[in-house]
């Protein structure tokens, strides 16, 4: 399509980006796209820029995603464009930036996403225990993305926002791939490395193919970097228990030594958080003990107490310890009823939780009364009581349907493990 320059006159030919009578690259312009109003452009990289907008038939904020500049003359630039459009139309999980659209406006590619409004993780300063739920949560993106043979192969905290509810968000996948897919191209080609350094899996360094062991690596790269505000090389300490050991096998040099899966490294980062939470109470319950030996409430300022049924405390964390779900209280009988009733029968009526671990996510009912709260990655936790348990889940975007019956210990902690993708 011939144009004028806006800044010559000169005729110029749109798809090429660039009038060669004055060198002036349309990217001096803004962008325009019928059927959307262009607001701002909130991020600009290597590849183009990424623009915010309102799509007007539906009234939703989206994030428009363009080459821009010199790279738009490249083959192999607008090749990655093409495949990250391919490959994120056959993704469909809530730690995923969604598709909407792909296209062409007069020679330039677009991609139209999902609008996060939110901040990377390399801009946020958070708890070494925010940081952990929201890398679980990434992982089970990965898994998920493996699980439909795709590989990402540039997880870095820039890659990674934290949207409105708190969830993250994995985004780029600009020069993901098939693994196991052979097919040579200009990307891909022997000799040639994409992605970036510090994140990038010796292996690939080496001209080796990415398998999700090396998406593993840029994980564990990531998790250190945010938490330590380094890059992994040297000390690895962490002040977190347990997390130190996690961090070397996910960067293990030899991929047959890492966590085989991300699957199996979120698995690991629960175990941290859930021995991290049961710690936190313990605390909590004897310094409640201890007050109460001595007749003295001792309350830390910045945690909220409330007190139900016969001097039961329920404890509000403060915000930097590690989240619990609030749930109902559990309704209990006078004093004296428990104590007249048969041992069976008081065991049952001691509490108890449910801890359930779900792909991708799942509405929960529990003995045929429906939770509140959905069970989310990395987990959902739920106070019951002891004894039998039918827990039903559902996903209602993939119709899939579980049903568990669980015996549960007084006072217990069940964990329970369900997929529903």
């Amino acid at each position: 399509m011939e144009k004028a320059c806006p800044r010559c006159n000169a005729t110029w030919i749109a798809p090429l980006t660039v009038c060669f009578a004055c060198l002036w690259w349309r990217e001096d312009a803004p962008f325009e796209l019928e059927g959307y109003a262009i607001d701002r452009e909130i991020g600009h990289g290597g590849m183009g820029a990424v623009y915010l907008a309102r799509q007007a038939r539906l009234d939703r904020a989206v994030a428009i995603k363009v080459i821009s500049g010199p790279v738009a003359l490249r083959a192999d630039a607008r090749a990655r464009f093409a495949r990250e459009a391919t490959l994120l139309a056959r993704l469909n999980h809530p730690h995923i930036v969604t598709l909407y659209d792909y296209g062409e406006q007069d020679g330039t590619p677009y991609l139209v996403m999902e609008y996060i409004a939110g901040e990377s993780l390399a801009r946020r300063a958070l708890p070494a225990a925010r940081v952990i739920e929201l890398v679980i949560e990434v992982c089970e993106a990965l898994d998920y993305a493996h699980a439909q043979g795709i590989v990402h192969r540039d997880i870095k905290p820039s890659n990674i926002l934290v949207d409105e509810r708190g969830h993250a968000r994995v985004v780029d996948f600009g020069i993901a791939r098939l693994f196991g897919d052979d097919t040579p191209s200009d990307l891909t080609r022997t000799g040639v490395t994409i992605g970036t350094p510090h994140f990038m899996a010796p292996e690939l360094e080496r001209g080796a193919p990415a398998d999700p062991r090396s998406d593993v690596y840029a994980v564990g790269v990531a998790l250190f970097h945010v938490i330590a505000g380094r890059f992994p090389i040297g000390d690895l300490s962490l002040a977190v228990p347990g997390l130190e050991a996690i961090v070397r096998k996910a960067l293990a040099s030899d991929p047959a030594a890492r966590y085989q899966t991300a699957g199996e490294l979120a698995a690991a980062l629960r175990r941290v958080g859930t021995k991290r939470r049961r710690g936190y109470l313990a605390a909590l319950a004897a310094a409640a003990l201890g007050a109460t030996a001595i007749g003295i409430a001792v309350i830390p300022r910045d945690t909220q107490v409330a007190v139900r049924d016969a001097g039961a405390v329920a404890v509000a964390s403060p915000a930097d310890a590690p989240p619990i779900d609030a749930a109902p209280p559990i309704e209990t009988p006078a004093d004296a009823a428990v104590a007249d009733a048969p041992a069976h029968v008081r065991a049952k009526r001691q509490p108890a939780t449910l801890v359930v671990h779900v792909r991708p996510w799942a509405d929960i009912t529990i003995d045929g009364q429906p939770q509140a709260a959905r069970a989310e990655p990395p987990a959902g936790e739920y106070a019951t009581t002891a004894g039998r348990h039918r827990i039903e889940l559902v996903n209602p975007s993939t119709q899939k349907r579980a049903v568990r019956n669980v015996d549960l210990a007084p006072g217990a902690r069940h964990d329970l493990d369900v997929d529903l993708r």
